[in-house]
């Protein structure tokens, strides 16, 4: 087992509830929403890792002309396709 990514699965779902208030207001009105309508506003993800209970966590990176990543979005989503909490690293202007 990779136990950095159960680690870093971990700390997402603990910090989700505390970091959902300060959401850029796109992610804001995401919380609650279907899947289909991130993936519309923002393409494929990155990275998606599935969970236990068979939802997942996709992650959407931002990157300058040279490819370094500059901020990432990061989304929880049931295995009903909603979308439960999301937490970014990147300011509301990139939005």
């Amino acid at each position: 087992m990779n136990y950095a990514r159960i680690a870093a699965l971990g700390l997402v779902f603990s910090l989700a509830g505390c970091i959902n208030a300060g959401l850029p207001d796109f992610m804001k009105g995401s919380i609650g929403q279907t899947d289909d309508k991130i993936y519309a506003r923002l393409g494929a993800p990155n990275r998606t890792v599935s969970t236990q209970g068979g939802g997942s966590v996709a992650t959407w990176d931002e990157r300058n002309l040279y490819g370094r990543v500059l901020c990432t979005i990061t989304f929880v989503i049931s295995s009903e396709h909603v979308i439960t909490s999301g937490s970014t690293t990147c300011p509301s202007s990139s939005f």
